[in-house]
């Protein structure tokens, strides 16, 4: 092998290598991004779904004690 040979060689496996590497950091990155975005999907549900329930349902049973007064009256 000529030096010349050698060279290209670590050249191009060098390049393969970074190649590599990006790609993984860029599949990194996603999962990453996705993983954030699951945790406050899941929080902003179960943020938003046990509350709201327990407010309804106080307030309209509120609301239907105040018709049934008013129906009495």
């Amino acid at each position: 092998m000529e030096v010349e040979e050698v060279f290209m060689l670590t050249s191009n496996l060098r390049l393969m290598i970074l190649l590599i590497i990006r790609i993984m950091t860029d599949y990194l990155v996603i999962l990453v991004c996705v993983i954030i975005l699951e945790r406050l999907i899941q929080v902003n549900l179960s943020v938003q779904l046990k509350p709201t329930a327990v407010w309804l349902s106080r307030e309209e049973s509120a609301f239907m004690s105040g018709l049934k007064g008013k129906v009495l009256e």
